[in-house]
């Protein structure tokens, strides 16, 4: 199963929140010979048969949560939809979608195959250290897409800190490396340091929680950590 759990031990006689972090189940892009999804809105960019096939088989005997929340691109609706055997709209818990969630918005880069971008030069600044990429043309930097992913999880901490509820965030693969690597206090530069798979599941400890429970929501310079 391609899951890691970051496991905690709970110090506290109340119950903690329990908010588990998800990336979408394969795509047809994410296949075969892959293309740049980012955050294209391409009614094209569906589950591949083999994402639906794997969320039957990895997540049939894992919890439904109290709270669903999704980010609006379709392959993310699409794996709570298959999880749920239910349309997003009549799924029956407490859900909503967070636009801020998104993968990042890669703008002309939207769209292409892998493989035609082997020898761009921007692409390539992108993928060598995407501190320094100055962004994509038409989409966002590094930064502001870092910014407003923390904002969301900062927000969706501070809305159910204080509760008891088993909250599941279904989202992207990038969105979880930039989580991952705030809480690891590290910079951007360590954006690929850790390989997010489809279906991966990332539990926030209390300390995390915390954490960005705390981030203000102007991050400009919380983001830049050494």
């Amino acid at each position: 199963m391609n899951s890691r759990i970051l496991r905690f031990f709970q110090t506290s006689t109340k119950k903690p929140p329990s908010i588990c972090i998800m990336r979408h189940a394969e795509s047809t892009w994410n296949a075969g010979r892959r293309r740049v999804q980012g955050a294209s809105t391409d009614p094209g960019i569906v589950l591949s048969p083999y994402g639906i096939q794997s969320i039957h088989a990895l997540l049939k005997n894992v919890p439904k949560p109290d709270v669903l929340i999704c980010s609006p691109l379709l392959r993310c609706k699409q794996t709570a939809e298959i999880w749920f055997g239910s349309d997003f709209e009549n799924i029956s818990i407490s859900k909503k979608l967070v636009p801020d969630l998104k993968e990042i918005n890669a703008g002309i880069f939207e769209h292409r195959y892998l493989d035609e971008l082997t020898h761009d030069a921007l692409w390539k600044s992108w993928l060598k250290n995407p501190a320094a990429f100055p962004g994509f043309p038409q989409g966002e930097t590094s930064l502001a897409f870092q910014e407003r992913v923390l904002n969301a999880f900062s927000n969706i901490c501070i809305e159910f800190a204080d509760t008891s509820k088993n909250v599941c965030v279904i989202t992207h693969g990038i969105v979880m490396r930039a989580l991952l690597i705030y809480l690891k206090k590290k910079d951007l530069s360590q954006l690929w340091e850790h390989d997010v798979k489809n279906l991966e599941r990332l539990l926030l400890t209390p300390e995390h929680i915390s954490t960005l429970k705390n981030l203000s929501t102007m991050m400009t310079n919380t983001c830049k950590l050494a």
